[in-house]
This record gives C-alpha cells, structure tokens and sequence, in this order.
C-alpha cells in the first residue's frame, strides 16, 4: 500500500487509536499489560549501567516500534475489510479471483 500523503495518514491513524473503544481495549488488555510491565521493568534495570537519557531513548524507540505496528496492523485490518466488503456485495469478484488463481496454476504446471 502506498501512502500518498504522510499527513492524512497519521491524522486518520491518530483519529482511530484515540477513540473510546480502542482505549478501553488497550488498556484493560492483560497481555498487553503484562508485556509493558516487563519490558518496563527491564529497561529500568538497565538505569544502573546506562544513562537515563539512554534507557529514554529506548523506551521513546520500542514505543515508536510498537506504534508502527499497531498502525500496520489497522491499515492491513482495513484492508481486509474492505475486500470482504467488495466480496459480500459482489460475489463475483471473489470467483473470478479464485478462477485466475487456478488458471496461473495450471499454467506454471506445464
């Protein structure tokens, strides 16, 4: 997928992780919960051989990761809605993709 323009993307990304509901799921997730304590913790562990700005650094990065697959992962979720949708409203579609897909097959098999 391309991203045409950086600016509607992060603004509709920012606009479907602030919601109520994408919220209350991130933060009464016991895995996800579970997984932020640990990492918390060790990088905690690591303020007695590194610097503080360091661990911060870190931290700022594995949170810049984290984030970047959360934004995958809806815009890949988006994706798949939108072909299922383009699938229950035309059948067809969904046939003819499966019919190109056989005759690609049979073709390399000869």
């Amino acid at each position: 997928m391309t991203i045409v323009n950086p600016e509607i993307y992060l603004a509709v990304m920012d606009c479907l992780t602030q919601i109520d509901a994408w919220n209350d799921i991130a933060v009464n997730n016991p895995i996800m919960d579970s997984k932020s304590r640990r990492i918390c913790d060790k990088l905690d562990g690591f303020r007695a051989e590194l610097s503080d700005e360091v661990v911060e650094n870190l931290t700022r990065d594995i949170f810049d990761y984290v984030t970047a697959s959360i934004d995958a992962g809806i815009l890949y979720g988006i994706q798949v809605a939108a072909s299922m949708n383009e699938i229950i409203t035309d059948p067809n579609i969904y046939a003819q993709y499966i019919w190109e897909n056989v005759l690609q097959k049979r073709k390399k098999a000869v």
